[in-house]
């Protein structure tokens, strides 16, 4: 510690002592590193997200599930057993060996599988997949992956891929999308990955005067920088939600076991205890998928919806709406529904990251006006 702080405390001085050029390049260097480096890292203030790494694959055979066994441990294994087991030999010395010696075979299984764990340690945790098969890239415009740590009790890591996109100013923009949430990268100020900055700060009389979208073009960049008012749940295929079970810990050891007893004599009896493991797994497959299915369908259906648009109002889907739309509610009879109705008082309807809930436009968030109210869409 002392010698950081002599360090730290010297620098100055000869920063001082030197040139005014010198000391502003360093300055310029330290700034733009430091910019490098904030990309690594979400915004403090953020409630999901911790920090954020970016990445780059590295090639396959680069990666450490491939090149320290094909480059290290597979050549050793051939160079030390090599000639013992190929070697030119008499046929009676071929007869009396009796085959490969044991020790051989030991060395090449457990060559193979302490590979097959190293693959299946990237499967297990992203910390690990990422140490395999990806490198650390502080420069975001040559990464390709972000890891993403949320905070406590929000999640678990994940490695999601870097989208890049043309911005309005004509300059590329880097996003991600964790939990349905995008986050972009704000090159701007503090140089690091934010949530979408939804029109909420401003004051009553912006959003008195607010007209809408008046022009396509305003809509098309409206929809690209906030998204859609879509929350779907996406059911996967059987073989993705299989692999994910067959590659877990528990199926893993079961299947090791399984080939140790296939060793004995009795093998038919291991390879059935494999087929039925195998279709119990299949089963519970089936019977997610098939629970999935039913929570999506219990999902409100899209209704339409008066919005004014192209100044205007047209009748448009609930799942199409975005921040800054004029929305028209009005309520007929013990069940909410939507019409204009023209000539009622106000009423402005924040919502949270600009996404609508079903359940917010069916009566949960009641309106000011139970007859009917206008809203700007926040």
């Amino acid at each position: 510690m002392r010698r950081r702080r002599a360090s730290a405390s010297t620098a100055p001085r000869a920063g001082a002592g030197g040139s005014p050029g010198a000391g502003a390049r360093k300055r310029k260097r330290r700034a733009e590193g430091g910019g490098k480096m904030a990309a690594a890292a979400a915004a403090p203030q953020d409630e999901l997200v911790s920090s954020v790494t970016l990445y780059r694959r590295r090639p396959r055979l680069l990666r450490a599930t491939v090149l320290p066994f094909a480059a290290g441990l597979y050549p050793a294994w051939l160079w030390l057993w090599g000639p013992r087991l190929w070697g030119a030999q008499g046929e009676q010395e071929e007869e009396e060996r009796g085959g490969p010696p044991e020790a051989a075979l030991l060395a090449l299984g457990a060559i193979a599988a302490l590979q097959l764990l190293t693959a299946l340690a990237g499967l297990w945790s992203v910390h690990a997949q990422c140490a395999l098969t990806c490198v650390r890239e502080p420069c975001p415009k040559k990464a390709t992956l972000a890891k993403v740590v949320p905070t406590p009790n929000n999640g678990s890591v994940e490695l999601v891929p870097l989208h890049r996109d043309q911005g309005e100013d004509g300059e590329e923009a880097l996003s991600f999308e964790f939990q349905k949430i995008k986050y972009s990268y704000e090159t701007n100020g503090k140089r690091q990955f934010l949530p979408v900055a939804f029109p909420v700060e401003y004051p009553l009389s912006y959003y008195q005067n607010s007209r809408g979208y008046q022009e396509d073009k305003e809509i098309r960049a409206a929809e690209k920088k906030y998204g859609t008012n879509k929350a779907e749940m996406v059911v996967p295929e059987f073989l993705e939600l299989f692999k994910e079970r067959a590659t877990a810990p528990f199926f893993v050891f079961q299947v090791f076991c399984v080939g140790l007893w296939c060793l004995d004599e009795y093998w038919y009896y291991s390879v059935f205890t494999l087929s039925m493991l195998v279709a119990f797994e299949a089963s519970l497959v089936q019977q997610q998928m098939r629970n999935m299915s039913e929570i999506r369908k219990m999902g409100n259906k899209p209704y339409m919806i008066q919005v004014y648009r192209n100044r205007k109002w047209r009748p448009i889907s609930s799942d199409e709406i975005i921040p800054g739309d004029i929305l028209s509610i009005g309520i007929r009879g013990s069940f909410p529904g939507i019409r204009r109705v023209p000539g009622v008082p106000g009423g402005w309807v924040g919502l949270d990251r600009g996404k609508t809930s079903h359940g917010c436009l069916w009566g949960i968030l009641i309106p000011v006006s139970r007859v009917g109210s206008l809203g700007v869409l926040v």
